[in-house]
C-alpha cells in the first residue's frame, strides 16, 4: 500500500486539481460520524489536560498551548488517517505525535501562534493605548455598586472601535487559516518540516484560493450551528469538519490512495 507522497517535490507535480466542496463535506460527514465517539474521547482528554496544566502558575497554560495541545491534535491526524485507510481504530495513535516529528509539530504551532499575534497586533495596541491599567485596580477595589458601573463604562468606552479593528483582523486570521489548511497533514503524515509544509500548503491553496476559502467558511458555519445547539453540537460538528478537511487533503495530495474496504476488529466507539 502506497500512502505517502513521493520524495520528489510533490507541490510542483500538482499543476491542477478539482476541489468539489459538496463531496468533501458529504464524505467528511460520513467519516466524521464514524470517528465521533473517538473524537469526543480525544476532546475530553485534551480539555482535561488543559485544566490540569492551568493549575501550574504561569507556565501551565503556555505548555498546553505550545506543546501538549498541538501534539495531541497532531495525533488526531494519525488516527483519522489510520481509520480511513484501514477501517480500524487505534486511539493510541493520539499520542504518536510525542514520538514522531515532535519538534516540527511544535515549531509549526509556534509559527502559527506568532502569525496570529502579528495579525491581531493592531487590535492589541489599540486596546493597550486606550485603556488605563489603573482602571482595573479601581474596579477591583470598588465596593459601591453604583460607582462601579461608570468605571466599567469608562473602561470600555472605545469598544466600538475595538470591534471594528477586531473584525478586520479576523479577515487576516481567515486568510492565514486558508493558506495553512494543509500544513498539519504535511508535517504529520509526510514528515515535512514546518517551513516546507507552510510553503507547500501556500502554493497549493493559491491555485484554488476562492474555493478553499469558501469551503472553510462553510465549515465555520457548520460549527456555528454546533455552538447554537447549546455548545454540545460542537462535539458533532468539529469531528465532521476535521474529517472534511482531511478528505480534501487526501483528494488533493493523495488522489490514488489505497484503502481497505472491510472493517476489521470493530471497536466499541466506532459508529
Amino acid at each position: 500500500m502506497s500512502n505517502t507522497i513521493d520524495d520528489k517535490n510533490k507541490e510542483t507535480e500538482i499543476t491542477d486539481f478539482s476541489f468539489p466542496i459538496n463531496k468533501f463535506i458529504s464524505k467528511g460527514w460520513e467519516l466524521g460520524l464514524k470517528i465521533l465517539g473517538w473524537y469526543v474521547l480525544y476532546m475530553t482528554l485534551a480539555m482535561t489536560a488543559s485544566s490540569l496544566l492551568k493549575s501550574l502558575p504561569y507556565v501551565g497554560s503556555l505548555i498546553n498551548t505550545l506543546v501538549i495541545a498541538p501534539v495531541l491534535a497532531s495525533g488526531t491526524v494519525f488516527f483519522i488517517h489510520h481509520r480511513y485507510t484501514t477501517n480500524r481504530s487505534d486511539f493510541g495513535l493520539i499520542f504518536l505525535g510525542f514520538k514522531k516529528n515532535l519538534l516540527q509539530i511544535i515549531l509549526l504551532n509556534l509559527i502559527l501562534v506568532i502569525g496570529c499575534l502579528i495579525i491581531y497586533l493592531p487590535l492589541i495596541l489599540e486596546i493597550y493605548n486606550s485603556v488605563d491599567l489603573s482602571d482595573f485596580t479601581k474596579i477591583a477595589n470598588e465596593k459601591n455598586p453604583e460607582a462601579l458601573m461608570p468605571l466599567v463604562k469608562d473602561l470600555f468606552k472605545d469598544i466600538g472601535s475595538w470591534v471594528r479593528t477586531g473584525f478586520f483582523c479576523s479577515f487576516g486570521i481567515l486568510f492565514l487559516m486558508t493558506f495553512t489548511v494543509f500544513t498539519s497533514f504535511l508535517v504529520v503524515l509526510e514528515n515535512y518540516t514546518a517551513v516546507k509544509a507552510i510553503s507547500v500548503s501556500f502554493k497549493i491553496v493559491k491555485k484554488k484560493f476562492i474555493k478553499i476559502l469558501w469551503f472553510l467558511i462553510l465549515l465555520g458555519l457548520i460549527n456555528l450551528l454546533g455552538v447554537l445547539c447549546l455548545i454540545i453540537g460542537l462535539f458533532i460538528t468539529v469531528p465532521i469538519s476535521f474529517a472534511a478537511v482531511y478528505i480534501a487533503y487526501i483528494s488533493v495530495f493523495k488522489p490514488n490512495l489505497e484503502i481497505e474496504d472491510d472493517v476489521k476488529d470493530k471497536d466499541v466507539l466506532d459508529a
